[in-house]
């Protein structure tokens, strides 16, 4: 049984909410500091193996299971600092963004981090109560664009055996299959009203005819359709059915999404901030929506051209292929700028280490307090819980052990070492050339309010739970 200092509990060995973790450990690790990184679901047994002083976690009200263990940590007196996933607010459903799946609407981590200044102001105007815990962290899984080399088209194509396609263009999925599961329809529905899911569902299925239609229309341009990693339901999609045609090379978590935009010419999307990452590598975008004016849209799409109709997205390709340009696209260029500020503060590639620094912070005043105890009874339940999740592939016809197997086979230890081991010389190599100064520091300071006396924001925290 070993001790860390800290211990990151995520779902998954790789993907989108894992790169933020790994950017993070990595500068954790660098500051000298013990991290292990486990999987959320075995959580007690990870526990009670390395007795940690702080935990942290991505994501954690994108499901009901996530919330849950996190109010448990809360009871145990562990801190938690935690990212969010999904950090560009809509203002008419921030509600959503900062609450998710926690039912209670209680902030039991140390510190929740969000995006900006922008969209910590929009939480705080759902719920003000919260301000000591609501910090800025920048958006981290935007950082990779500064760090790490993608896959270039000629390594995609080998790849995918598609060698005879010269140009390229990409689509980013909006997870529309919550429309047909229970508990997100009913969240998404009390949100935004019956109306607005029937609009989503008249969305969904233009969308799907226009997507055909323009692979169809060009069948000498690969599509990339990458669908949303959460999409449950692919059958549900707005990208069900396009697999089919030998134009399109269909991807869901078999690629990481930076080398999706990297391959392509064109980065389109029906509304995502994978856009902000394509404007990162330099991509050109544009948007497509059949009913563009009626559907609730964040910041990101005041950046690119919003096409309504196959013809439009027609002329835009051509366009593009003949003159290099997307029509709507360079005039918003000073706009994009302003959107990036809006919603992950800084580009600089530095936001792991400020996410560190803030993890530091929950250290600095967890140090010299006794690491928590387990009971017995707990122990147990530990050693039940590692059980049933590390050997459920052998146990697949009880249904307890059902349940794990898809969560055991993505989070895979010798996966997540290879992570590691793939992004740590571009890692060195940036912490070199960019460390992060006094001034990253005490604008962070500045901002989080971390300039205070401990006893103010102790006396804060109190007011916030009476």
């Amino acid at each position: 049984m070993s001790q860390c200092d800290v211990l990151n509990l995520e779902w998954c060995a790789e993907g989108r909410d894992r790169d933020s973790a790994s950017l993070i450990s990595f500068a954790l690790r660098k500051k000298g500091y013990v991290v292990e990184e486990e999987s959320l679901l075995d959580w007690r047994y990870a526990i009670y193996k390395h007795r940690p002083k702080v935990i942290f976690n991505n994501n954690p009200i994108g499901g009901i299971e996530a919330v849950w263990i996190i109010r448990q940590l809360a009871k145990w007196g562990i801190p938690v600092v935690s990212f969010i996933a999904e950090g560009n607010f809509i203002p008419v459903i921030s509600e959503s963004f900062l609450w998710g799946h926690n039912i209670y609407k209680v902030i039991y981590h140390k510190y929740h981090c969000l995006w900006s200044e922008r969209t910590r102001g929009m939480a705080l105007d759902v719920d003000p109560r919260w301000k000591d815990k609501l910090l800025v962290s920048g958006a981290v899984r935007f950082d990779s664009y500064s760090i790490f080399r993608f896959l270039t088209r000629g390594e995609f194509l080998k790849k995918y055996n598609k060698e005879n396609y010269k140009k390229v263009i990409g689509f980013a999925g909006f997870c529309f299959d919550f429309l047909d599961r229970p508990e997100p329809r009913r969240v998404a529905t009390e949100i935004n009203g019956e109306e607005k899911m029937k609009e989503f569902e008249k969305d969904r299925t233009k969308l799907n005819q226009m997507l055909k239609k323009m692979v169809m229309d060009n069948p000498s341009i690969l599509f990339v359709m990458k669908e949303h990693p959460g999409t449950v339901l692919r059958d549900k999609s707005e990208l069900s059915g396009l697999g089919q045609y030998p134009n399109v090379v269909s991807i869901q978590n078999e690629e990481q999404i930076g080398d999706c935009i990297n391959v392509c010419d064109i980065w389109t999307a029906y509304e995502s901030t994978t856009c902000i990452e394509a404007w990162n590598l330099g991509k050109p975008t544009f948007m497509i929506s059949p009913y563009a004016s009626k559907i609730l849209r964040s910041n990101v799409k005041t950046g690119s051209p919003i096409f309504e109709s196959n013809e439009s997205i027609q002329n835009a390709i051509n366009l593009f292929y003949e003159k290099g340009a997307v029509p709507g696209f360079d005039e918003r260029k000073e706009r994009r700028r302003e959107v990036v500020r809006e919603t992950i503060e800084w580009d600089d590639g530095k936001n792991h280490m400020r996410a560190a620094y803030i993890v530091e912070k929950a250290l600095e005043g967890n140090m010299k307090k006794r690491r928590v105890k387990l009971s017995f009874f707990d122990a147990i339940r530990a050693f039940v819980q590692t059980f049933i999740f590390n050997f459920s592939p052998y146990f697949y016809f009880l249904p307890k052990f059902r349940s794990r197997v898809r969560l055991k086979k993505i989070f895979n230890k010798l996966v997540l070492n290879e992570v590691h081991e793939k992004y740590r010389p571009f890692l060195e190599e940036f912490h070199k050339n960019h460390p992060f100064t006094e001034e990253d520091k005490r604008e962070l300071d500045e901002i989080n309010g971390f300039s205070k006396s401990v006893e103010s924001q102790e006396k804060e925290r109190e007011k916030c739970h009476e």
